[in-house]
Formats: structure tokens, sequence, C-alpha cells
């Protein structure tokens, strides 16, 4: 059969026994000590609960009737912030777009498009003439000069 307790063994591998009721280095006095100490600590400790979860049950008492006949108005001004948070975020994002939007134009404007993909002029190309310049013209999804 498998040792119960391996840990009792000293360092050469031999098995330590205790004859009998043998001294644990635990005295009935240090014993009394401790527990006197949890008493003191834990004791204001389960007091403080208590007073605690008595003002919490006589608070809910309380306010539970409150609660209950003002839930409809409760439930309302709930809903209108609800609404005002979401109206919030939503002039965010448009402001967001429209930022982009706005910079996205002047670089298309400007001619730094990069890229200049299907809808810009691409190579650099200003889109403002200039004076004794021929006029632009859109032809094909493509924009070109005319001669």
């Amino acid at each position: 059969m498998a040792d119960p307790y391996p840990h009792h063994r000293n360092s050469n591998g031999q098995q330590l026994t205790t004859h009998g009721h043998g001294h644990s280095g635990v005295t009935g006095k240090s014993a009394v000590c401790a527990s006197l100490a949890g008493v003191a600590v834990g004791g204001p400790l389960f007091g403080m609960l208590g007073f605690s979860f008595l003002a919490t049950l006589t608070l809910l008492l309380i306010c539970f009737p409150l609660m209950l006949i003002f839930s409809p108005l409760l439930l309302c001004v709930s809903l209108l912030f609800v609404g005002t948070l979401a109206g919030f975020a939503a002039a965010g994002a448009m402001a967001v777009a429209g930022v982009s939007t706005l910079a996205w134009s002047y670089k298309e404007v400007i001619g730094g498009g990069g890229g200049g993909g299907h809808l810009g002029l691409g190579g650099g190309e200003r889109l403002l003439t200039k004076e004794n310049q021929p006029p632009y013209q859109y032809q094909e999804n493509r924009l070109i000069k005319i001669q």
C-alpha cells in the first residue's frame, strides 16, 4: 500500500513517526491567544457587515414603494437619456464623416488625390482651370481635356 503521507519524511527519505500524542508545536495557550485575536479582528468586521446589511434592507424597504410609484417617470427619463446619448453619437459620427469628406474633396480638387483612381484626375492635374486653358469635360466616367 502507498504511503498516505509522503511529506512526512526527512531529507534521507526515512519515515518520520510520532509515538503517541507527540508535541505538535501548538500549545493550548497559543491556540486561545490566536482565537482571541481572530475574534478581536473578525468581530467588528461582522458587526459592520450586519449594520450595512440592515441599512441596505431598510433603505430598500423605504425606496421600493417610491420606485414602484415613479417607475413610469423613471422609465421615460431613462429612455430620453438613452435617446440623447444616441443622438450625440450620431452627430459625432456625422461630423467625422463630414470632415473626412471635405478632406477627400480638397485633395481631389487640389490634385493630390493619391493614385487617381476612377473618380479623380489622377496624375496631379488640377481641376481648377486657369485662363487660356481648355476646360475639362466628363466622358465615359473619365475627365478629359477639350481640345
